[in-house]
């Protein structure tokens, strides 16, 4: 019975710690600003062609030309 008791106390512990933390959240920071020159695209597929298509598809890059990619704009 004592242990019965033990566990109920944690879990009235940990659904008051859930429900009213007592640190904010912080904010989260912004994502990186890629300034707009060449130097920043990437010859993905040159690299790694198996793996560029994928990318591309997942929205992680998105192919400005041929051959050359870049992340998108929001």
């Amino acid at each position: 019975m004592e242990e019965f008791h033990r566990a109920a106390e944690d879990i009235r512990i940990t659904r008051k710690t859930l429900l009213d933390p007592t640190e904010p959240v912080p904010p989260a920071p912004p994502p990186p600003q890629l300034p707009d020159h060449p130097a920043y695209h990437t010859q993905y597929r040159q690299q790694c062609p198996s793996e560029a298509q994928a990318v591309v598809e997942r929205g992680i890059l998105v192919e400005t030309e041929q051959d050359l990619f870049t992340q998108p704009r929001p």
